[in-house]
C-alpha cells in the first residue's frame, strides 16, 4: 500500500488503476494480503506509470476483450454496438462477451443491451492505451473500415459531424477524401459560428495536402481551404488579421498560377478586402479589376460582390455618392435565396445586409438621415431573417453608429450591449470599438455607460484614447472580446472617424488634422477644416454639449434642404457635414435672438 501512495502522487486515476492491477494480478485467494503487505511481492511489481498500468490491465484481460478494446478506441471514446458490430467483423457472441468482459473490468461504461447499447472508455487515457498498442497498419485498417461503414450505414451522421468521417480518413492515409471532408468540416463548424474549430479543420486539411505531389487537383484543393480558413479567421479575430491576409494571398497566386478564373475571383475578393483596411488606395485598384471580371459573366452573385468592393472602398475612401450607387445596384442584384451561402465564400458577412448598412451611412452623409435610418432598420431586419450571427452583429454596430450621427444617444446603447452579447457568446470580432461608441452615446443625453447622470466633462473625453478617439476605430480589445483593431487610415477612417468621436475639441480636430485634409482629401476633415470660422468657439462648446445638439425640426429640416442643394451643386459630397454646420449655426443665430435665413446659414463653397 505505502508503493501505491508513494507511486500514484495522488492522482485519483492512477490510484485506482494501480490497485486494479495489483488485485488483479494477484490470485484470487491473497489479493488482500498482496494491497496490504508492506513490502510487495517481486510478481507483483507495481508499473511505473498510468500508461503502463493501464496497459497492463489490458494484457491481462485476455486477446479478444483487448482486440475489441482497440476497435472501440479506433472509433472514438464513445461509440456504439451498431457501429462496431461491422467493424469489428465478428460473430454476435465473439463481440457482446469482450464488451461484456471490458465492462465488468471497468474500462468501459456501458448505456441500454445490444444491439442498442453504446459504450464509453472510462477514461480518455484508457482509450489511448489501447490505441497505442495497435500496429500501423493494423490501425490504418481498422480506420478505413469506420470510414467505410459511416458512409454506408450512417450518412445523417455524417451530416451531421462531417468531422468524424475527415478523422478516419486521415487516420486510413486515404488523404484526397480526407481534404475534401475536412473542407465540408470547416464550413459545416463555420455555419455554427465555431470559427475556432472550423479554423483546425482546415489547417489538419491543409496538413495532408502537404504529402500529395503538385498537381493542378492538389493547387485547388489547397485555394479553397486556405480562403475558406482565412474567413474563420477574420470572423473570430478581425478584418485586420495577418494570417488571414496571407491565406487570402496564397490562394491568389495558386489560381492565377492555373488561370483559375472562378476561384481566382473569390481569392482576388478576400485579397481586396484585407488590403482595404491596410491602405485603402490598394484596394481600388483591385475592385476595379473585379468589375471588369464579372462585368462579362451571367452571373449575378460574382457581379454583386464586385460591387461589394466597390461601395466599401469608394465609402473608406471619402466618396458616398459613388457608395452609394454601387449600394443600389447590390440591393437590386441580390435575391436572399440564391445569395444567402455568399458569406461563406466573401469576407464573412452577407451583401445584402453590407449594402443596406453602408448605403445607410453614405445616405447619412449625402443628406438624408431619414432614409438612413430606413436602410439600416433594413439591414438589421434582413440580418434577423438571415440568423447569420456575424452580420447581424457588424449591423448592430453600424446601426449604433448611425444613431451617434443623428444624435439620438437613447438608441446607441441598447444595441452596443446587443453586438457586445453576440460577439461574446459567439466568440465573433467586433468590428468597432464598443467603448468608442459607447462614449459618445451617453454625453449625448448627460449619461454614463451605466446610464446613470454624470456631469458633463467638456468637448474632449479623457477616459479614451487619442488615437482611438481621432480615428474612430478601435486599436484593441473591446470590452475584453476580440477587435477587428482597424488601424486608423487618412483617406478611409477619417470621414467616419470625426463624425463618430465629434466630441473631440473642434479647434484641435481642425487644426491638427488641417495638413491630412489638404493631403487627403477625406471628406468631413475638409468639411471641417473649411468651417474653422464658422461658428464662435462658445458655440461649438454649446454644441456639444447634453441637450445642445438636438435641435427643433425647423432648423433641422432646414439644414437638411440646405445641405443636399450644396451637395447636389458640389458633386454629391458630405452634406451631413454640411447639414450639421448648417444646423448649428441656426442653433446659434435662435441663441442670440435672430431666426437667421436657412440659405445664408449653410457652408461656403
Amino acid at each position: 500500500m505505502a508503493e501505491i501512495v508513494e507511486r500514484t502522487d495522488g492522482v485519483p486515476l492512477f490510484v485506482e488503476e494501480l490497485t486494479k492491477a495489483v488485485l488483479e494480478g494477484a490470485g484470487q485467494d491473497n489479493r488482500m494480503a498482496a494491497v496490504l503487505s508492506a513490502s510487495p511481492l517481486p510478481a507483483l511489481a507495481l508499473p511505473a506509470t498510468l500508461h503502463a498500468s493501464l496497459i497492463a490491465r489490458l494484457d491481462r484481460i485476455g486477446a479478444a476483450a483487448k482486440e475489441v478494446a482497440q476497435i472501440g478506441a479506433v472509433l472514438g471514446r464513445e461509440f456504439t454496438y451498431e457501429w462496431i458490430e461491422p467493424v469489428a467483423e465478428r460473430i454476435v457472441a465473439d463481440l457482446q462477451a469482450p464488451l461484456a468482459r471490458l465492462t465488468e473490468a471497468g474500462l468501459l461504461f456501458c448505456r441500454g443491451a445490444p444491439p442498442h447499447s453504446s459504450y464509453l472508455f472510462k477514461h480518455a487515457l484508457v482509450q489511448d492505451a489501447a490505441y497505442g498498442t495497435l500496429l500501423r497498419a493494423r490501425r490504418q485498417e481498422l480506420h478505413a473500415r469506420a470510414a467505410a461503414v459511416l458512409e454506408k450505414h450512417f450518412p445523417d451522421l455524417v451530416e451531421r459531424q462531417p468531422e468524424l468521417l475527415a478523422r478516419h480518413l486521415t487516420a486510413a492515409v486515404d488523404t484526397e477524401r480526407a481534404v475534401n471532408q475536412c473542407l465540408r468540416a470547416g464550413r459545416h463548424a463555420a455555419t455554427r459560428s465555431a470559427h475556432a474549430e472550423a479554423t483546425g479543420h482546415l489547417g489538419r486539411g491543409l496538413a495532408a495536402l502537404s504529402s500529395l505531389p503538385p498537381t493542378l487537383r492538389r493547387d485547388r484543393q489547397e485555394a479553397e481551404l486556405l480562403v475558406a480558413r482565412g474567413l474563420s479567421r477574420i470572423t473570430a479575430e478581425g478584418m485586420t488579421s495577418a494570417e488571414a491576409a496571407d491565406d487570402f494571398t496564397r490562394a491568389k497566386d495558386l489560381c492565377e498560377k492555373h488561370d483559375d478564373a472562378d476561384r481566382l475571383f473569390i481569392a482576388l475578393w478576400n485579397v481586396c478586402m484585407t488590403t482595404a483596411l491596410r491602405d485603402i488606395s490598394q484596394a481600388r485598384p483591385i475592385s476595379n479589376r473585379l468589375l471588369v471580371l464579372s462585368a462579362n459573366r451571367k452571373d449575378d452573385a460574382l457581379r454583386l460582390e464586385a460591387h461589394h468592393t466597390a461601395w466599401f472602398t469608394n465609402f473608406y475612401s471619402g466618396q458616398p455618392a459613388e457608395a452609394c450607387r454601387h449600394c443600389d445596384e447590390g440591393r437590386r442584384l441580390y435575391d436572399i435565396e440564391q445569395h444567402r451561402s455568399l458569406a461563406l465564400l466573401y469576407g464573412g458577412h452577407d451583401p445584402g445586409v453590407c449594402a443596406r448598412q453602408t448605403g445607410a451611412w453614405s445616405e447619412w452623409l449625402l443628406g438624408y438621415p431619414d432614409r438612413a435610418l430606413a436602410s439600416m432598420d433594413e439591414a438589421i431586419g434582413l440580418a434577423e431573417g438571415l440568423g447569420h450571427l456575424w452580420s447581424l452583429d457588424i449591423a448592430y454596430l453600424y446601426g449604433a453608429a448611425l444613431h451617434l450621427f443623428r444624435r439620438e444617444p437613447v438608441m446607441v446603447i441598447p444595441l452596443l450591449d446587443a453586438a457586445k452579447r453576440l460577439a461574446a457568446g459567439q466568440r465573433l470580432a467586433l468590428l468597432l470599438g464598443v467603448d468608442v461608441l459607447r462614449q459618445g452615446g451617453p454625453a449625448r443625453s448627460g449619461l454614463d455607460g451605466r446610464g446613470d447622470r454624470t456631469a458633463r466633462r467638456g468637448p474632449y473625453s479623457p477616459n479614451l484614447d487619442r488615437a482611438s478617439h481621432v480615428s474612430g476605430l478601435p486599436h484593441g480589445a473591446a470590452g475584453g472580446s476580440t477587435s477587428a483593431g482597424w488601424k486608423p487610415q487618412p483617406r478611409a477612417c477619417n470621414s467616419v472617424g470625426c463624425l463618430v468621436n465629434h466630441r473631440y475639441s473642434r479647434r484641435k480636430l481642425v487644426g491638427t488634422r488641417a495638413t491630412t485634409a489638404q493631403g487627403h482629401g477625406s471628406l468631413v476633415w475638409r468639411q471641417r477644416h473649411r468651417s474653422r470660422n464658422l461658428l464662435p468657439a462658445s458655440d461649438a462648446h454649446r454644441a456639444g454639449a447634453a441637450g445642445e445638439i438636438l435641435g427643433t425640426a425647423r432648423c433641422y429640416e432646414s439644414g437638411a434642404a440646405v445641405g443636399r442643394a450644396r451637395s447636389a451643386r458640389g458633386g454629391a459630397r458630405a452634406a451631413g457635414a454640411d447639414l450639421r454646420l448648417v444646423h448649428r449655426r441656426l442653433r446659434y443665430h435662435r441663441s442670440e435672438g435672430r431666426e437667421g435665413d436657412p440659405r445664408r446659414a449653410g457652408v461656403g463653397r
